[in-house]
């Protein structure tokens, strides 16, 4: 069945009254020599379109391959022979590319594992990969794209991803026994009383877990909780005893009560600077109110 149109045959004509070369067609049998923007658009993010077709275009011309892009002239191409500024924005990276030194690996990978997983394509760097033919190429693609540039030469000629996954693996997978020790010596001397403020200390526990979980290292929430209330300064042992009686699963819901605290610690240290001792007391209604807050959620008095 022929696939050209009476316009397609206009154009023909017109082509062969004017001595044309060659024709070119976006959509061909074989894609080995294609790279049609539309099918990438479908497929992948419209952003990251501009950044993969080079990457295409690059490995193409590195093999020896001819290759056409399947393309519409831009309006602004017609002027700005070369990309400008908003087109060059679209063509950067996802995350922070895989570095030389594979200091960045445990980071790299949760984020290659994020996107894959978004875009339907984690199986392809399984073991057990039964994917496309079009999936495979799309990943790998993806990969070589956020590898330094040397990385690149060095598999130049591995084209699936599952064995470009692997060998990087074997090649960087050791940062976790350079890591994880730092991150257990660091967990080890985190605690609460050392820090000036709630959020200062969560914020270094998360970090934290990060690495941890990174190197494979589970951090449960009981974990998180039992650091925590087990880190309180001495002088305030009876509050995480108190602490404990709420019997916490979440420990963002131990967080959340100990910012409220602390904001309302806060509160008081304020009222007492700006009513120094001797002043008129406060309303009783606002005592009262303050004194249901500062006990906490769920406290029942005795």
């Amino acid at each position: 069945m022929c696939i050209a149109t009476e316009k397609d045959w206009d154009d023909i004509t017109f082509g062969v009254d004017n001595e044309v070369d060659m024709y070119a067609v976006s959509f061909v049998k074989d894609a080995e020599a294609m790279v049609i923007r539309g099918d990438l658009g479908a497929e992948l993010l419209v952003e990251e379109v501009p950044s993969l077709q080079e990457e295409i275009i690059r490995l193409c011309c590195s093999m020896g391959k001819a290759v056409i892009v399947a393309t519409n002239m831009l309006e602004n191409m017609i002027v700005h022979p070369t990309r400008t500024f908003s087109m060059t924005n679209i063509t950067s990276l996802s995350f922070v590319s895989l570095d030389i030194s594979g200091d960045n690996y445990l980071s790299w990978v949760q984020d290659i594992k994020l996107h894959l997983g978004s875009k339907k394509l984690i199986d392809t760097i399984k073991a057990e990969n039964k994917s496309t033919a079009e999936k495979n190429f799309t990943s790998i693609i993806f990969l070589r794209h956020h590898m330094h540039e040397d990385l690149k030469s060095e598999y130049l000629e591995v084209k699936d991803p599952f064995i470009l996954w692997e060998n990087l693996k074997d090649r960087f997978d050791h940062q976790k026994l350079v890591y994880l020790p730092a991150a257990e010596n660091d967990w080890a001397n985190l605690r609460l009383q050392d820090f000036k403020s709630v959020r200062a200390y969560s914020s270094a526990l998360f970090k934290i877990s990060s690495r941890l979980i990174m190197c494979g290292e589970k951090v449960t929430e009981k974990r998180k909780i039992d650091k925590t209330l087990s880190t309180f300064h001495p002088n305030n042992i009876n509050l995480a005893e108190m602490y404990r009686k709420h019997k916490f699963t979440k420990f963002g819901d131990l967080l959340s009560t100990l910012l409220v605290a602390e904001q309302n610690h806060e509160l008081v240290i304020k009222n007492h600077q700006s009513r120094p001792t001797g002043s008129a007391p406060l309303p009783e209604i606002n005592n009262m109110s303050f004194q249901q807050n500062i006990r906490g959620k769920g406290y029942r008095g005795g």
